[in-house]
């Protein structure tokens, strides 16, 4: 997907080369929460805006964003060992008891890839402030792991010394979504050519049912 976006954004920036002081460019910082999974995160990601018309702004923005939660796991599983580990260990080396209890355990790790494309229809409060409101597409990767369950087991080694243990069971889930996007823009022009951007946004993703909430504060330049 990265590699569309990025011809996407080459074929963006030949459309309207030839259109000067219309095109503004910023680097933002990003907030974004995960309302299903209630996650924070942050990240970072960019803006292209272009004025089509005075009062229409054709909007490309992307982002990169990790969050995670610990939820109700325990504080020792710090010293607990993935599922996936389990085979390492035999008889002559060591083995674990039968599991005593689970919990079960709202752990999160997200990562996401967006790239939303929206159409703006923008209004000037005065000669170098201006908002915008407005929607579009949304396209997201998603790199999730997801712990479902924490066993609390006993490890022996030789059957002789006794170490308390956790065994956690992960569920990893990495796939691509397209949804819908509303999105906002408050903008600060100084300098004459330095804009300073607020842009938050909600995204609702159709395979997954998942939504986000984005907010980013960004500083760039128009052309």
């Amino acid at each position: 997907m990265k590699k569309i976006t990025h011809i996407i954004i080459l074929m963006f920036f030949i459309y309207i080369g030839n259109s000067q002081s219309k095109l503004s460019l910023s680097g933002d910082l990003y907030y974004g929460y995960h309302q299903v999974d209630n996650i924070h995160g942050f990240g970072i990601g960019s803006k292209i805006n272009y004025k089509a018309k005075s009062n229409m702004i054709l909007s490309l923005s992307m982002s990169s964003i990790f969050g995670e939660s610990r939820g109700i796991v325990p504080d020792n599983s710090l010293k607990s060992i993935p599922i996936r580990d389990f085979e390492t260990y035999s008889k002559e080396s060591g083995y674990f008891d039968n599991f005593l209890v689970y919990y079960p355990s709202t752990f999160n790790k997200y990562y996401v890839y967006t790239s939303d494309f929206d159409i703006l229809y923008n209004k000037n409060i005065s000669l170098s402030k201006s908002i915008s409101f407005g929607g579009g597409v949304s396209l997201v990767y998603f790199d999730l792991e997801n712990i479902d369950y924490v066993f609390d087991t006993k490890f022996y080694h030789n059957s002789t010394s006794e170490e308390d243990r956790l065994l956690m069971i992960p569920r990893y889930d990495r796939f691509y979504d397209i949804g819908l996007n509303i999105a906002g823009q408050y903008e600060y022009l100084f300098k004459e050519y330095m804009v300073f951007r607020i842009s938050p946004s909600i995204n609702y993703y159709f395979k997954s049912g998942k939504m986000i909430y984005k907010n980013s504060i960004g500083i760039g330049f128009y052309f």
